[in-house]
């Protein structure tokens, strides 16, 4: 008797116990789903009958935003969409899917090289209009969705993502952040963001890198085929090559460029356009660029900015255990490849007490101060800790 009651004890221990946990993730996600509305100015609509999950809505630099949340038929996990409408339509009518989105047809189907992944489709009203549509930087945009999150959907009319592993408040703006980039990249906008290797993955893990850049020949981007796949020919009945004779070089070709030298972390300007200039200039910032970084980690700087959001935090991904106020200023605007100019933005970690002086104060200019700490070459946003306000 005494073994069952002691057993019996354990186990409404253990119920009890996972109904804590169950309660205490329920708060965090409810906490991270009303900070990334306060953040994004999104009108959040909490769970209902119908709803497991929070939704959000508004619009972010003017494109049309919906979140919202549901379960994987397949795993029964989480997951979270972010739809971004169009302001104005794309030139043709299109479908380009990955995940488990239902399949639908704007046409005949294509193979794209470069878009080969398992459950990919790719259908579009006319083949000479998508391939004007897939150029370097669209190419580049969608294997970087592709490749990061779950799913993808891209139509004439909007983007939707579907991202895993969401779980904490930074990962959640950047997702968000980083749907709205590629929105607008797709659709003609200001923003190109980075392009990683096509390896679909189930779920976004924003300590891993990424988004290192990789070069892929526009010939190999853009070329369309109805024809079916070429089978696998074995390596045993592959013929040697015959020899290439060497190019016979042309009197007018172009000397070869030097390489430029790399810039030494010692020798960086760290006034806010001096650091994002050498940071975010590239077309996709990489491994230069976070080396760069890397060698000024823990400097202090003093900038100015306009202010774009303030919410506060209890904890963070990034800046740790709370409380604090998480404020992100918009610093300098920089041009990079293909004529394009970003903005650059410094989201800083502040004292609690700073959210009375901030509040209703977006759009207004103020001095801050703070240590450097991360920089994101997605969003091209640079990490602030224990900052303060000047002045």
């Amino acid at each position: 008797m005494l073994i069952v009651a002691i057993f019996i004890i354990a186990y409404i221990a253990y119920v009890l116990s996972k109904q804590q946990s169950g309660e205490s993730q329920s708060r965090t996600n409810q906490r991270m789903w009303a900070e990334a509305a306060h953040g994004h100015n999104l009108k959040l609509y909490p769970p209902n009958d119908q709803r497991v999950f929070p939704s959000m809505e508004g619009k972010i630099d003017g494109l049309p935003v919906q979140v919202w949340g549901d379960f994987d038929e397949k795993t029964g996990h989480g997951l979270v969409f972010c739809r971004v409408d169009f302001t104005r339509k794309l030139p043709l009518r299109l479908s380009i899917i990955k995940g488990d989105f239902p399949m639908e047809s704007a046409g005949a189907t294509f193979e794209i090289r470069g878009l080969t992944a398992p459950g990919i489709s790719v259908t579009a009203a006319n083949g000479k209009d998508l391939q004007n549509f897939l150029s370097t930087q669209n190419m580049n945009v969608l294997k970087n969705c592709m490749g990061s999150y779950h799913s993808t959907k891209l139509t004439e009319s909007f983007l939707v993502l579907g991202a895993g592993g969401i779980n904490d408040g930074m990962s959640f703006h950047s997702f968000i952040e980083r749907t709205v980039s590629a929105a607008k990249a797709l659709s003609g906008g200001t923003t190109v963001p980075v392009h990683p290797d096509l390896a679909p993955i189930p779920a976004v893990d924003d300590s891993k890198d990424i988004f290192a850049p990789v070069v892929t020949p526009v010939q190999e981007q853009t070329v369309i085929s109805s024809a079916p796949a070429v089978p696998v020919t074995s390596p045993a009945n592959i013929p040697p090559p015959k020899p290439v004779p060497a190019p016979t070089p042309l009197a007018s070709a172009t000397p070869a460029v030097k390489p430029e030298p790399v810039e030494s972390s010692a020798a960086l300007d760290l006034s806010a356009e001096g650091l994002s200039k050498a940071l975010f200039s590239a077309s996709f910032p990489g491994e230069k660029e976070k080396a760069l970084f890397n060698g000024v980690i823990g400097q202090t700087v003093q900038w100015k900015g306009t202010l774009k959001s303030v919410y506060p935090y209890s904890s963070d991904f990034v800046f740790g255990k709370g409380p604090g106020a998480k404020a992100t200023f918009e610093i300098c605007e920089v041009e990079s490849g293909y004529g394009v100019k970003n903005k650059v933005k410094a989201t800083v970690s502040l004292g609690e007490e700073t959210l009375a002086v901030l509040k209703g104060e977006t759009g207004k200019e103020f001095t801050f101060s703070g240590t450097l700490l991360k920089m994101e070459p997605f969003s091209r946003e640079i990490l602030l800790e224990k900052g303060s306000l000047q002045g």
